[in-house]
């Protein structure tokens, strides 16, 4: 219920948007050992929204105590923190290795940082561009947004992979007509 309250105050749903109520809700939720309003905690003190400020640090003490409850999206956020150093010292096996317990888990989004992160050859001693398109077809099965456009373009200027590339296209268009459907029918008005 605690949490629930978090998210209401949070999204204003019922009244209007508050979130210094969402903070205190969220934090009285996980002071009961709520993972979910530790990750929303961890993210109001991460883009500083609700709290006195922005604070990194404790924002990946959140993230910590959730992802070792077993909680994706904070081992994914305490992945990105640990990515870019902040709260945290930058550690990019660290980061990966948080990726990969949140990869492991199913979490798409990470499946697409590793790769990118195997491209780019964050924290390895080469670039693996073989590696990163791994990870991105990983997370392409589920047509993750993301993993598609990076795909499409390692394989734009390949001539013997235009097929795929045309199936890729394909398949993100196919999703952005489903997304701009929704959108739609949120957008019409109700007729009495």
């Amino acid at each position: 219920a605690m949490f629930n309250l978090g998210c209401m105050y949070r999204d204003g749903q019922g009244g209007d948007k508050d979130d210094n109520k969402a903070e205190e809700w969220f934090q009285k939720a996980a002071d009961k050992d709520d993972v979910d309003a530790m990750v929303n905690l961890g993210n109001m003190y991460e883009t500083g929204r609700g709290v006195e400020k922005q604070d990194y640090a404790k924002a990946a003490e959140l993230y910590l105590e959730a992802a070792n409850k077993g909680n994706n999206t904070a081992m994914f956020n305490l992945g990105l923190l640990r990515m870019h150093g902040h709260g945290v010292e930058q550690d990019y096996s660290q980061a990966m290795a948080e990726f990969m317990r949140a990869a492991e888990r199913g979490d798409d989004g990470a499946a697409v940082v590793i790769g990118y992160m195997h491209y780019k050859g964050y924290g390895m001693e080469q670039a693996s561009p073989r590696e990163a398109e791994e990870w991105y077809q990983r997370a392409a099965v589920t047509d993750h947004h993301l993993a598609l456009w990076l795909l499409i373009n390692m394989y734009r200027g390949n001539a013997g992979r235009q097929e795929e590339v045309l199936g890729l296209y394909k398949r993100v268009r196919a999703i952005q007509s489903k997304l701009a459907d929704g959108w739609r029918q949120k957008l019409e008005p109700v007729e009495d």
